[in-house]
């Protein structure tokens, strides 16, 4: 065959291959929404976050920043809302406060709505933004881990603020990859400081991803690209926009001071909650066994994907060359994010809640998704044709066997035991969930009673309520 049309013929084969990748996530993008559209008026109680957040949007909806400053007022002076969301995450409100308008509904199912809408836009970043900078196949095989990822499915008919902050840090993470791939693209730098300064506004941990993101940002431009001018564009524009929606946020609430008061309180708050200290406490690694009970597969397969990444040399990485390539660069620093995101609630008291670490939940499903496909291609070069069916057939029957477990196991904890959040507590100990469901409390309460629908902890909801 002459050089030519053996050329040629591979970049069909290798083409293919991708068109195969991009129908492939197509399909698990259709089902994971329609998972998410599925489990969306199946929630029988409200826990009381949702319950103040829905309270909190409906005041701001009806007054405004008087409104608001009320509530301010409010969380500061009274010691038992401090145990609850802080009314200072008016950008998580103000989004809530336009479902609301958009869906004509005033209750918590207005939140459900936000969130379902921000885990399918998470679905389809993590497509886009795992076929661009990951091998095609890996990044199918995280997007069904996704699709079907029990913690994900439950942020998704909840109203928290966790689910859109989880698409939020995903677009920020493929924005920060694209400026590193095109930094001479302005697009990219308005679209990293609007997601950004906006993010400070919507919940505290959100800090977090953007000093990661910057960093990384930073280091392509001034270690590898020497790109000094644009590395000070993107710093201060970032700058600027986090200092714009302070400044916006303290002319809504009554001042800087007022802000100030706020925030110093959160930690503090939270390490006298008697929710947290009871459901959301102990060693850091157990959060790692969290999502050990929640999805298996996934949390084996993370690490070698993790390992793969870091440890592998790319020239003979068998993940790399023709359709299997991946951006090996924006691969590495995607797992350093990943790391450093589980490794902070890890080192704070009391903070072991897998909602904190919905940032982390795109990432930790394209690292799984790696780990197979390295393991899958690593099996493949060394069987004969007869082995690689078996082996395709083996994969794509395990594969849906692991979904369906994953999925059942969501349906069985959360729709059937309702268990009402992500602490590590309610997850790794089935003993709390033995208790009757407490009664939702009615609009009229000025105090929301309990944390979970599944809460006997009756001494507990009282000292949280007194």
């Amino acid at each position: 065959m002459p050089l030519d049309t053996l050329k040629l013929a591979v970049v069909w084969k290798n083409r293919w291959r991708r068109y195969g990748a991009v129908a492939a996530s197509a399909v698990l993008f259709c089902l994971g929404t329609g998972l998410r559209l599925a489990n969306l008026h199946n929630v029988t109680g409200r826990t009381p976050d949702e319950t103040v957040y829905t309270k909190q949007t409906n005041v701001l909806f009806q007054s405004g920043n008087a409104g608001l400053r009320v509530l301010v007022a409010e969380y500061q002076n009274d010691p038992t809302m401090r145990l609850f969301p802080p009314p200072t995450r008016t950008g998580y409100l103000r989004m809530l406060a336009v479902t609301m308008r958009l869906t004509g509904k005033t209750d918590e199912s207005a939140g459900a709505y936000l969130s379902c809408a921000a885990s399918i836009g998470s679905l389809l970043l993590l497509a886009l933004f795992g076929l661009r900078f990951f091998p095609p196949w890996a990044a199918v095989l995280a997007l069904l881990f996704f699709a079907v990822s029990p913690p994900e499915l439950e942020l998704a008919r909840r109203t928290w603020g966790d689910a859109l902050v989880g698409f939020m840090a995903l677009a920020l993470v493929a924005v920060s990859a694209q400026i590193t791939r095109d930094s001479r693209q302005p697009l990219w730098y308005v679209l990293f400081v609007l997601l950004g300064g906006f993010g400070i506004l919507v919940k505290e941990s959100w800090p977090i991803v953007l000093v990661l993101c910057t960093g990384w940002v930073l280091w392509v431009l001034l270690i590898e690209l020497k790109d000094w001018k644009n590395a000070c564009i993107l710093l201060a524009g970032a700058t600027a926009a986090v200092v714009g929606s302070i400044a916006w946020l303290a002319s809504s609430v009554g001042g800087f001071s007022v802000v100030a008061g706020i925030f110093p309180n959160l930690i503090h708050a939270n390490s006298a909650n008697p929710y947290a200290l009871e459901y959301q406490s102990g060693p850091g690694y157990l959060l790692l066994q969290a999502f050990w009970v929640l999805t298996p597969l996934v949390a084996v397969l993370c690490p070698l994907g993790l390992a793969v990444i870091f440890f592998s040399r790319p020239k003979l990485n068998l993940l790399l060359g023709g359709a299997g390539a991946g951006d090996w660069e924006v691969m590495r620093w995607s797992a350093l994010l990943l790391l450093s995101f589980l490794a902070i609630p890890m080192m704070l008291p009391h903070w072991l809640n897998l909602r904190y670490l919905s940032p982390a939940f795109g990432p930790f499903c394209l690292a799984a998704g790696v780990g197979l496909r390295y393991a899958a291609t690593w099996c493949w070069s060394r069987l004969p044709t007869v082995g690689r069916i078996a082996l395709a057939l083996l994969l794509a029957g395990g594969l849906a066997v692991a979904a369906r477990q994953d999925y059942q196991r969501f349906r069985l904890m959360f729709v059937t035991n309702e268990v009402g959040d992500l602490s590590i507590k309610l997850l790794l100990d089935p003993s709390s969930l033995a208790a009757p469901a407490q009664s939702q409390p009615s609009a009229s309460e000025n105090r929301p009673l309990g944390r979970n629908s599944k809460e006997d902890r009756s001494d507990l909801l009282a000292r949280k309520t007194r």
